[in-house]
């Protein structure tokens, strides 16, 4: 048995003398790091969806009526679908999409980083613009492909949709009360059309009339109430948008930048949430090691005198109390990156019923930085008390009781 304990190094073996302190200590870090890994892991997930998003809008210009708002989010105004024509005579616009937009679910239903939608499009429209002006997210299929012209009562799913609803291809859906053919469903893009269900455009004619009291009065067989615009490679997607709204001051044109803005701000807010948790664990985590070492050095005074003695120098007391520190900061670290992971499994579970899709996201960059962070944060705290020990003079130290 000695000789296993022999193995064991040193450190762990001084924070093994003390086992509810030191466990206490740790259990303070692994509460701070479980936090910073959960929230840590909503952050990635927006992460991963914010670049997506800025990759599938690089080079789109969305056209609504003047005031309309964000497609995206909430926005809606009528424009009519002949002036797609005129779009595609402005320099630079490579091809043309026109869509009518809804939210999923008419209470909310939002998705992580944006809702989702029911999106009613022309396909020649959408192969044209992946052909003209592809961009890194490409639509391609999981099962099934897109309808044939004509068809009406037919749907393809993105990823998340699909999930939700536990779709497969042929399969009968319901979309705001009315059923739906399953003729495709897409590979997950993590970004936009993960979150869309897209119809034959006179679908999605029928579902706004049927929405809003207010349609039922409206001709809506030439309206759309989104056109996207894609440019050609190179060319500046804003100053686009700011020319088409110079030429037809009766509409709104998004640029790039503009229809990605309501993107960044939600990441913003994530990472200012996770500074803030970061912040909660360096004081809850960095008073409980620096209670711990501080107690740990005034008990191990004596020891550390006949350690000097016998010829430690100042360098070895400091590496020694040090390497404790870090020690309780890892081990700290690596619990709470394990109940935080495993919480991210359950929640992720109850994500995939409730939102379509898992909403966290466990990188190796988050599960790195945690252990290091809980790492970096015992040696901050235990620096003082381990060069408080290093300056004892021999001579006191061995005269303490």
């Amino acid at each position: 048995m000695s000789d296993l304990l022999a193995l064991v190094p040193e450190p762990l073996r001084n924070l093994a003398r003390h086992r509810l302190r030191t466990g206490l200590t740790v259990m303070g870090i692994t509460i701070g790091i479980f936090a910073l890994v959960v929230l840590g892991a909503l952050a990635e997930k927006v992460n991963v969806l914010v670049q997506g998003g800025e990759e599938y809008l690089a080079n789109r210009i969305a056209i609504t009526d003047k005031g309309g708002g964000h497609p995206f989010f909430g926005g809606f105004g009528l424009v009519p679908v002949t002036f797609a024509q005129q779009v595609r005579q402005v320099p630079g616009v490579a091809c043309v999409e026109t869509s009518i937009n809804l939210l999923l679910d008419p209470e909310g239903g939002a998705s992580v980083g944006m809702p989702q939608l029911i999106s009613g499009v022309v396909v020649d429209e959408v192969q044209e613009c992946q052909d003209e002006a592809p961009t890194p997210v490409d639509l391609t299929f999981r099962s099934g492909d897109w309808w044939r012209e004509g068809e009406r009562g037919v749907t393809v799913l993105g990823a998340d949709v699909a999930q939700r609803l536990k779709a497969r291809v042929g399969q009968e859906v319901t979309l705001r009360d009315r059923p739906f053919r399953v003729v495709g469903i897409l590979d997950r893009t993590l970004t936009g059309p993960d979150n869309i269900a897209y119809v034959p455009l006179d679908d999605a004619r029928e579902l706004l009339r049927e929405s809003r009291l207010f349609f039922s009065e409206v001709d809506l067989s030439d309206k759309v109430d989104t056109i996207f615009a894609a440019v050609r490679e190179g060319v500046d997607g804003d100053q686009v948008a700011r020319d088409i709204e110079a030429r037809y001051p009766d509409i709104q044109a998004l640029g790039p930048t503009e229809l990605k803005e309501p993107l960044q701000t939600s990441n913003m807010v994530f990472q200012f949430i996770i500074v803030g948790v970061a912040m909660i664990a360096l004081i809850v985590g960095g008073l409980s090691v620096i209670n711990t070492m501080v107690m740990s050095v005034a008990e191990r005074v004596r020891e550390i005198g006949i350690k000097k003695a016998v010829g430690a120098s100042d360098g070895d007391i400091l590496r020694e109390y040090l390497s404790e520190a870090v020690a309780i900061g890892a081990i700290g670290g690596l619990l709470g990156l394990l109940v935080g992971w495993l919480a991210v499994l359950v929640l992720n579970d109850f994500a995939r019923e409730a939102a379509g899709g898992p909403i966290f996201l466990v990188t190796g960059r988050l599960a790195v930085g945690s252990v290091a962070f809980a790492a970096f944060l015992g040696a901050v705290a235990g620096l003082l008390p381990a060069f408080r020990a290093s300056r004892l003079r021999p001579v006191e130290a061995l005269r303490a009781e």
